[in-house]
């Protein structure tokens, strides 16, 4: 007869090893491969957006899988940092940020709490990302694969907020989330403003540096749809960085003069392109509406878009 409490027992010491196996196996493979270390990171990102920040654990603090899986990537850049001799010449000013953020956490876990680890979670993301990246040498090869990464990331992102759409608004109850919408702060914001931010990133990239990767070519087809996506998920603070980046490659990247008004003509065709379907069509006028108040309110400094000028011009300051 099976003895359910011998394997209540063994279990729990079957997965600490598994564990204790998998994670240095998992350390190496992340040390010697930088692209396996791409794919690692892309799908530590897309963690969030697909499971809208559910499934955390609570130890203490409370920890979430993307943080879990970061750990192991920043053990494997210290590594390099410390024992690869392919690591390139160390930035100082970058080292110093990292040493600063560890500080900053170990001191506000325990002045503020668990309450401390939750804001510190993207400035983590950043050092772990940022400080693996910068353990390998850049060579053309591993830029293409990084700007290929990303485009991957952003059409799948694409791909989720179009399926979202159509699942919130045929509607397809049985298909939508407990809360009866994708994000509180408006049902058509289907991903985060990070994830849209990806979005915004491809479209820039996808028109002005079409030949900079595979990806960046493959979505330089989709920019219509790109664009069309961005602003309606309108993410307020997305469109002004989106601005930022078309302003500066145009009136102040190092183009031939012809080549910049063909850019931006380009991108003018772009936002007829899509602005008119949405401006005519019956089916999505309550979108173009809500573009519209959100333009609104970002040009009139309200919302997110005010307090993040305010809070920039506070730094300035």
């Amino acid at each position: 007869m099976l003895d359910w409490s011998y394997l209540l027992l063994i279990f729990p010491m079957a997965v600490a090893l598994a564990l204790g196996l998998l994670v240095p196996i998992l350390v190496i493979q992340l040390y010697r491969s930088f692209g396996f270390g791409s794919a690692y990171i892309a799908v530590a990102f897309l963690i969030d957006p697909i499971t809208l920040g559910e499934g955390g654990i609570h130890l203490g603090i409370n920890l979430y899988v993307p943080d879990i899986l970061l750990v192991p990537l920043a053990l494997a850049a210290g590594l390099r940092l410390v024992l690869a001799h392919d690591c390139p010449k160390r930035n100082r000013a970058w080292l110093l940020f990292c040493v600063l953020f560890s500080v900053s956490l170990c001191t506000g876990l325990l002045t503020y709490g668990a309450g401390a680890g939750v804001q510190a979670r993207n400035y983590f993301y950043f050092v772990a990302a940022g400080l693996y990246g910068m353990c390998f040498d850049m060579t053309e090869r591993r830029v293409q694969l990084v700007l290929n990464t990303l485009a991957s990331i952003a059409l799948f992102l694409f791909g989720l907020a179009c399926y979202r759409w159509v699942v919130y608004y045929t509607p397809i109850a049985s298909l939508l989330p407990p809360e009866g919408a994708y994000n509180i702060d408006g049902p058509i914001r289907v991903i985060y403003s990070s994830s849209a931010l990806v979005l915004a990133q491809l479209l820039v990239g996808a028109v002005f540096f079409p030949a900079a990767s595979r990806g960046f070519g493959i979505a330089r087809h989709l920019t219509p749809l790109l664009l069309g996506a961005v602003l309606a998920l309108q993410h307020r603070s997305v469109w002004l960085a989106s601005l930022a980046g078309v302003a500066t490659r145009v009136f102040i990247g190092n183009v031939k003069q012809g080549y910049k008004y063909r850019q931006l003509l380009y991108v003018i065709a772009m936002a007829a392109i899509t602005a008119t379907p949405l401006a005519f069509s019956d089916k999505v006028v309550g979108v173009w509406q809500q573009i519209e108040t959100g333009a609104s309110s970002a040009l009139a400094g309200e919302g997110s878009v005010g307090e993040r000028l305010k809070s920039w011009q506070a730094i300035i300051d």
